[in-house]
């Protein structure tokens, strides 16, 4: 019985390794992957590969139940900052808020949106001076089933 169990064994690790050949590439594809992700041209370009420009990212998922209904709700966030000049900052946060896991109750609202969260535009040009103008939003109404609770 081991020796069948041993047999079958060194069977199933041999056979992948003698049909890697008929994966070999000829070379020939119908798709390049270069084709796939293009590198960005022009004003584009120079902006993404700029030291003065940030990006991060982030995402949030919250789940909860509440009179024998549940209710879940996922956030990317988006924050972009690019210094203008040595003084100058300017920053935008881009939020896309939804339900990964579906819609309860009678929302009408499974489809996600985006939403600018936060803009702002910040001069300093020393550590005893600052302007700032600031826009921020948020849902009005979260896709809660509830209303009153969520984001607002």
């Amino acid at each position: 019985m081991r020796r069948r169990i041993f047999i079958f064994a060194l069977t199933a690790m041999l056979i992948p390794a003698l049909g890697s050949a008929q994966f070999k590439s000829d070379g020939r594809s119908i798709f390049k992957a270069s084709d796939l992700v293009r590198k960005p041209t022009g004003l584009f370009d120079r902006l993404l590969h700029s030291p003065r420009f940030r990006m991060t990212q982030s995402y949030s998922l919250s789940f909860f139940s509440l009179g024998g209904q549940a209710f879940n709700q996922g956030m990317y966030l988006n924050s972009m900052s690019y210094r203008i000049s040595d003084p100058l900052l300017a920053q935008v946060q881009v939020g896309y808020l939804h339900q990964p896991l579906g819609s309860w109750g009678n929302t009408g609202q499974a489809d996600g949106r985006v939403f600018v969260r936060s803009a702002s535009l910040r001069y300093q040009p020393s550590d005893q001076m600052s302007v700032h103008f600031e826009y921020e939003s948020l849902p009005v109404r979260s896709l809660s089933p509830y209303g009153g609770i969520g984001l607002r």
